[in-house]
């Protein structure tokens, strides 16, 4: 799923039901600070919202819904969001990024 400017978002995973889908959010630095200052909380407060490559951060994708428990794998150009498997949670995750 292409997004606006120079991010992009896909979806890793097989669609369907399974324990985890991933998400791949491709975006320059200042528009991946932009959307997790706007959608993402981490669990521990005070904690930079931007990891290093190979860091995890896990908290609450809290925007498009419900809140998600997420883990955060920050990757070369982005970062990996790991949810709960299935259509509803990668759809609310996606709809929050479109």
């Amino acid at each position: 799923r292409a997004m606006t400017g120079s991010s992009r978002a896909q979806v890793l995973t097989p669609p369907g039901r399974g324990a985890i889908a991933v998400i791949r959010l491709e975006a320059t630095p200042e528009a991946l600070k932009e959307v997790l200052e706007r959608a993402f909380t981490p669990a521990s407060a005070g904690s930079p919202i931007i990891g290093r490559v190979g860091g995890l951060k896990y908290g609450r994708w809290m925007e498009g819904g419900t809140g998600e428990d997420v883990v955060l794998a920050f990757v070369p150009n982005g970062v990996e969001i790991q949810c709960h498997g299935g259509p509803a949670p990668v759809e609310r995750i996606l709809n929050s990024l479109a």
